[in-house]
């Protein structure tokens, strides 16, 4: 599997900002970028209110699979992302496998569209199944923010 054209429909600045307009009672407006800084993927997330204080910030692994038929986002300090092609891009999801470490259930679905469509549906639940974070409305739908 070829991560190039992957990342290169990933790396880049997103943003929600149609979603927001048209459901601003379910969905705050919210940027993501993925970018490159010293050759190390990064992400991180704001809202649009206030540009200067992001609320997450974090660090990525991309590899292949030991199948060649999944990539791999592996993130330190939350779940890695199995990321498989799909007709239009890539479908990605949280691993099964991954614990969090004070017992969350966590679970990510996500999708990459090539024509510049990246919409994520990330959930986390205590243990006695209370949301912790996301949206039981559905996913953030982000559209590019730039263009290459």
């Amino acid at each position: 599997m070829q991560t190039d054209e992957f990342l290169d429909v990933l790396v880049r600045h997103w943003h929600n900002l149609r979603q927001a307009q048209s459901s601003p009672t379910s969905f705050a407006y919210v940027h993501y970028e993925w970018y490159y800084d010293d050759g190390v993927l990064k992400t991180k997330q704001w809202y649009d209110y206030n540009p200067h204080e992001p609320y997450r910030q974090r660090e990525h692994k991309v590899y292949v699979n030991r199948w060649n038929d999944a990539i791999i986002l592996e993130t330190n300090d939350a779940a890695d992302t199995i990321w498989t092609a799909s007709n239009n891009g890539w479908v990605g999801k949280t691993d099964p496998d991954w614990k969090h470490p004070k017992g969350y259930t966590v679970k990510t679905k996500a999708t990459l569209d090539k024509s510049g469509v990246f919409a994520t549906d990330d959930r986390g639940w205590d243990k006695d199944g209370n949301l912790l974070w996301g949206s039981n409305k559905g996913p953030f739908v982000f559209e590019q923010c730039d263009t290459r």
